[in-house]
């Protein structure tokens, strides 16, 4: 890094930087960083369902909060106001960014706390190997620490890669078992409902059952009532007509008359017979013997 002893920042007396290809790269490098993260955040920010996009809106106003800080200390500042004054609070600027991740992390769990630690280690092994290839003070320095990030980037990105898969599948099994609670909750709930149906059907049926009952009762009740009403009159009837075949001596008694007295009497009697029969009928379905038959 060259210096420039003439020029030197405002109300100090520290020398001006003269800029070179290193200062670009670097500064590159760090605004791409940025970039890339910020357009990651939003473009998970518009698919995200409502819940998650609280979570990438706090660390998105973390980055930005951050990035508008750093960017004012650290290069506004120095760069065009030339002024060293806020340089040295940059870490301090960093914590827009820590707490708005520490918030999403706490308060909605967003990330693994396995894969956290393991981008931040990587991420800051790779930087501490970036600067050493940037401040190489030799062509075999260079070279060496070139080979070395090279492969630390490999390795890194394959270890974060194992990690990002296994939490992945971690959170599958979370939610399969989540999804397992909520059917067994689901299903405790329709084996309810089905037996509230159940009983609600039964005390239905049974009521039924006892209406049904209560009918049949009623209904044997007016066949006994109808019999004993058939039955007396009937068995009058026969034995008047049986009393009269039996007084038929006269001489003024004509041969019609008598058949007509006989048929009588068999119509009697075949009324009689049908009324047994439906007796014996209502004894099989009463189970008892109802009307002592005749």
């Amino acid at each position: 890094m060259d210096i420039d002893p003439e020029i030197k920042y405002v109300n100090t007396n520290i020398p001006v930087a003269r800029p070179n290809i290193l200062n670009a790269v670097w500064g590159a490098i760090m605004l791409a960083f940025v970039i890339f993260s910020i357009v990651v955040a939003v473009s998970k920010h518009k698919k995200a369902k409502p819940e998650e996009k609280q979570l990438l809106r706090a660390i998105l106003l973390g980055t930005a909060g951050t990035f508008a800080l750093l960017f004012g200390s650290q290069y506004f500042t120095v760069n065009v106001l030339k002024t060293p004054a806020l340089n040295s609070y940059g870490p301090l600027f960093t914590m827009p960014l820590v707490i708005g991740t520490g918030y999403a992390i706490t308060k909605f769990r967003l990330f693994n706390i396995k894969a956290i630690t393991t981008e931040l280690v990587t991420f800051g092994l790779w930087l501490f190997l970036l600067l050493r290839l940037l401040f190489s003070n030799s062509t075999q320095d260079y070279v060496v620490n070139a080979t070395v990030l090279l492969g630390v980037v490999v390795i890194g990105v394959f270890l974060i890669k194992s990690v990002l898969i296994e939490v992945k599948q971690k959170e599958e099994l979370a939610k399969v078992n989540t999804k397992l609670e909520d059917l067994n909750e689901h299903l405790e709930q329709k084996v309810t409902e089905q037996t509230v149906e159940i009983r609600r059907a039964y005390e239905v049926e049974k009521e039924a059952r006892i209406e049904l009952q209560e009918l049949d009762k009623k209904k044997n009740q007016f066949i006994l009532t109808t019999q004993h009403n058939l039955r007396t009159p009937l068995t009058i009837i026969i034995g008047y007509l049986e009393s009269l075949r039996k007084s038929i001596t006269s001489k003024n008694i004509t041969e019609d008359t008598v058949q007509s007295v006989n048929k009588a009497n068999e119509a009697a009697d075949r009324l009689g017979h049908l009324t047994n029969e439906l007796l014996n009928i209502t004894e099989m379905q009463i189970g008892e013997k109802v009307l002592k038959k005749e």
